[in-house]
């Protein structure tokens, strides 16, 4: 706590009170002035800079009143600053967690084709980590496999579970699994992988070379359409 006069040679109380604040920086140093002035600018300028002011003859009473509100004030000061740090701390370590967990993300679904003769695919998550998953894969005879796939809860727990899904994907469609025994097993790996609270919402379709065979599997999400050349259902 600075107690300062105002009027001083050399150097006035403002200014001494503008550079003790500015070497200061973060920290709170509550600057009291002590001054004669009785003006309502001298005043204004007081509290401006400063944090308080006692008019001269000084009250002890008084002094002793503000020097317990500035303590309380510094106290709270600390706090904020501790918690600044602790607050740019899991800032720096969510972004790292972010940058690793969007690699391996990449690495994962590095295989994925998104662009195939004959197939649409939209996707339009509300962020860059979500549950929100589309997985296609060729079959060697010209069919295809396509997993639809909605995590429970958003953010980054729920992508978490697209890693495991995304590789026993490919691999089962290597083999040239059965749509039902595809299913049969993923469940059998999310079952294992993810805590009680949550789940993958799930269609799993296989679709034949010629485009005239379609084999599908769903669990959980809003039914899938087929729908007509001519708009019908």
């Amino acid at each position: 706590l600075v107690l300062m006069d105002l009027m001083m040679p050399v150097m006035d109380g403002l200014e001494s009170a503008l550079r003790i604040k500015d070497a200061a920086g973060q920290t709170f140093v509550p600057i009291v002035f002590m001054t004669a002035l009785s003006e309502d600018r001298a005043m204004v300028h007081c509290l401006e800079v400063g944090d308080d002011f006692l008019p001269k003859p000084v009250n002890l009473v008084m002094l002793q009143a503000k020097m317990k509100v500035h303590e309380r004030n510094l106290e709270l000061n600390r706090q904020v600053l501790e918690q600044n740090k602790e607050l740019a701390y899991f800032r720096a370590k969510v972004s790292a967690e972010f940058e690793m967990t969007q690699q391996i993300m990449k690495v994962a679904l590095q295989n994925n084709r998104q662009v195939i003769d004959g197939v649409k695919v939209h996707c339009s998550p509300h962020s860059t980590f979500n549950g929100d998953l589309v997985l296609i894969q060729e079959k060697v005879d010209g069919g295809l496999y396509l997993l639809i796939g909605d995590f429970t809860g958003h953010g980054l727990a729920s992508s978490i579970g697209s890693v495991p899904i995304a590789q026993a994907f490919y691999t089962l469609a290597e083999r040239n699994t059965a749509v039902a025994t595809m299913a049969r097993e993923l469940n059998r790996i999310l079952h294992r992988f993810l805590p009680s609270s949550m789940f993958c919402a799930m269609t799993v379709l296989e679709l034949n070379a010629g485009r005239t065979l379609l084999e599908a599997w769903t669990g959980g999400l809003p039914d899938a359409l087929i729908i007509a050349a001519d708009g019908s259902l």
